[in-house]
């Protein structure tokens, strides 16, 4: 007699993560029975963190072709997770219109700023709505055409079962949720809209947007199509379940989707959830307003832990520490390798020439004031407030001064002063001189990676060459704050501040010379005139320009 085989029920999970697209086969008690997975990345192009959505049907034909399914499994029921928010608009016959925007972008924060005064809720600048808006604001040409929107997961999940619908919960960061969790709010809907229509698009926003359905039901079944994008490794029929977003799908496995529970996402991302009673009722620009797969309303908390707008001041901190070990490198250069100090510094440069190229990936950066937060930014000179580049220049400068002048008053400090104005008498008195030449360049090249770092901010963009040209500004400042503040300012600290105040002559110099019609080409002809003048003014003065007593005094000094 033959025996009839035993068959073993199984559900398929697919996760589309920012770094790993993976697949999980579990049985009905949540036990995992074979899992695979698929390693990518986001790409960062044209000022845009993107993923090419080739690779989204290229991995998961690699996931479910490694997937061991044990002999007798029968998939009853599979469903699609992916990375929330961003920005995935296609035409009407779904051809993608511009390059997947990711939810690492943050390029968006006029039209979240303007989109959350208006709801008054909380509009983060990943959301899909405000990268519609954002395109509108920039009359991207694009827009017209936009007939859909949706997420990762929605677009999966539709070219597999021609189902065009989302989890409230991956909804929910797209456009806000109305307090019932079943469906995009429509008071908001309606204010948006008529800003919307003050661009007259053939479209409304409402008819762009994925239908909203809760966890648990049906969303559709795998099509002969669909199979087919998935390498026919599973069969047409199979039902699917509501797409869902990372964040809800991270909800369920933490058991945190009842009321007055919470979890904590520490990935590419950095979020926290806590599941309320109701929705919150006010303004909370800290606080995301989204919902668990079911529609239940949650506060989040999110940060964007791997993105390219990493948080100005660690950015400042990291070029500091750069700086730093630049300047540690050229001092042991120095004084361990026996290398005179101006070859030291020249092939430390070289050799961070190679690293620079590395770190940006090319030549030249733009560094645009729209798609990052930056400190300062040259289109805020005529703006009058804190983050005014004078203002924030005056800042610097004081601080920088205050901190230098204690350290350099310390016995640390006077050594490294000692050693510099004379390294011999400094020797006799028993200091550590090459010691003391390792931390006066590591001061030094902190302070001037610090200048780089603010100035690329200042300009817009980052340049490979850029610190070439800045040695003689340095030069310039240091040589005319000292030929014309030296007898005036007698003070440590009043003579860093004639440093600035030399740097400011310069640049004065310099303008009032283009402005007269000089040949810009001609700019560093100029600048080494500006510096050899200044650098000659104390043998001027003391040649020609002395008092006839003294002469006679040096002339009587001389005979005798």
């Amino acid at each position: 007699m033959n025996q009839e085989k035993k068959t073993r029920d199984a559900y398929l999970g697919i996760e589309l993560g920012s770094t790993r697209i993976k697949a999980v086969l579990m049985d009905g008690r949540f036990a995992p029975i074979a899992s695979a997975g698929y390693t990518w990345a986001s790409r960062y192009e044209n000022g845009i963190w993107t993923y090419d959505l080739a690779f989204v049907w290229e991995g998961l034909s690699r996931v479910l072709a490694e997937l061991k399914v044990p002999e007798g499994t029968v998939i009853r029921s599979a469903g699609v997770s992916a990375m929330m928010h961003g920005y995935l608009a296609f035409d009407k016959d779904w051809n993608l219109l511009v390059p997947f925007r990711t939810w690492q972008n943050t390029t968006t924060r006029q039209a979240s700023e303007a989109l959350t005064e208006l709801l008054h809720s909380n509009i983060p600048q990943r959301w899909s709505v405000a990268h519609l808006y954002q395109a509108l604001l920039n009359g991207e040409e694009h827009v017209p055409q936009v007939a859909h929107l949706t997420t990762l997961a929605g677009y999966v999940h539709f070219l597999l079962t021609g189902e065009n619908v989302l989890c409230v919960d991956d909804a929910s960061g797209m456009f806000p949720i109305n307090p019932a969790g079943t469906d995009y709010d429509e008071t908001m809907l309606e204010k948006t809209q008529k800003l919307l229509d003050e661009y007259h698009m053939p479209w409304k926003l409402r008819e762009l947007l994925p239908g909203v359905l809760p966890a648990g039901v049906p969303a559709g079944t795998l099509t002969q199509k669909g199979a087919a994008r998935l390498g026919n490794t599973l069969e047409p029929g199979v039902p699917f379940a509501p797409p869902a977003g990372d964040g809800g799908t991270g909800m369920v496995a933490t058991n945190s989707v009842a009321v007055r529970t919470g979890n904590v996402s520490a990935g590419t991302s950095i979020f926290a959830d806590i599941v309320l009673e109701k929705p919150l009722k006010g303004l909370y620009p800290e606080i995301d307003n989204v919902t668990t797969p079911t529609g239940r309303p949650v506060a989040e908390i999110h940060c964007n832990n791997c993105t390219n707008d990493m948080n100005v001041w660690v950015s400042l901190l990291a070029a500091v520490l750069a700086g730093l070990a630049t300047g540690l490198v050229t001092g042991l250069l120095h004084t361990f390798m026996g290398i005179p100090a101006i070859l030291a510094g020249i092939l430390t440069q070289l050799a961070l020439y190679s690293i620079n190229l590395k770190i940006m990936g090319k030549a030249n950066q733009s560094i645009n004031v729209d798609k990052y937060g930056l400190l300062i930014s040259l289109r805020w000179v005529k703006e009058f407030a804190l983050h005014n580049p004078i203002i924030m220049v005056i800042i610097v400068t004081a601080v920088l001064i205050g901190v230098l002048y204690w350290f350099f008053g310390t016995e640390l400090g006077c050594g490294i002063r000692a050693t510099g104005s004379n390294p011999a008498m400094s020797r006799a008195q028993g200091i550590n001189t090459n010691l003391n030449v390792v931390l006066g360049l590591a001061v030094s090249n902190g302070l001037v990676a610090l200048s780089g770092a603010l100035l690329s901010q200042y300009q817009g963009f980052s340049d490979v060459s850029m610190g070439r040209g800045a040695i003689v500004i340095g030069l310039a400042a240091v040589i005319i704050g000292e030929a014309l503040f030296s007898r005036i300012f007698h003070n440590f600290a009043l003579k860093m501040v004639s440093v600035s105040l030399g740097a400011i002559i310069y640049y004065i110099v310099i303008q009032l010379v283009l402005t007269l019609g000089f040949d810009a080409n001609l700019l560093k002809l100029l600048s080494a005139s500006v510096v050899a003048v200044f650098l000659a003014v104390p043998y001027w003065k003391s040649k020609y320009f002395s008092k006839p007593v003294k002469k006679a005094q040096k002339e009587d000094a001389k005979n005798a």
